[in-house]
């Protein structure tokens, strides 16, 4: 009787238990990797959708590339540096580069 008991109980506990290492990767990430990821543009200010913390501006550069640069202070290395723009401008930002429903994004680091 008790053998009927214990395996069950056995088939639970081992069932239930998490494999704690496929949380984790393996594969560390590069210095390299995280560099390909930070991007220097420099573009004229086509529009500005203001945040709660700060702005998103539409840049289009010199190549016609078009960014959407997120500007907070928060996000700024140095929070003195935030500044406002205005339409017509040229803005130089450094920031973590991704994309988003395919429109390239800048979560921006510094103003240069």
């Amino acid at each position: 009787m008790k053998k009927i008991i214990i395996i069950p109980v056995l088939l639970l506990m081992f069932g239930c238990a998490e494999n704690k290492n496929s949380l984790k990767s393996n594969t560390p990430i590069s210095h390299l990797e995280i560099e390909e990821k930070i991007k220097i543009i420099q573009g004229e200010v086509l529009e500005i959708n203001q945040g709660k913390d700060g702005y998103t501006a539409k840049l289009k550069t010199n190549t016609q590339e078009v960014y959407f640069v997120t500007i907070s202070r928060s996000n700024l290395k140095n929070p003195a540096q935030y500044k406002t723009t205005e339409i017509g401008e040229k803005l130089k930002v450094s920031g973590e580069f991704y994309k988003m429903e395919n429109q390239n994004q800048i979560t921006v680091r510094e103003i240069l």
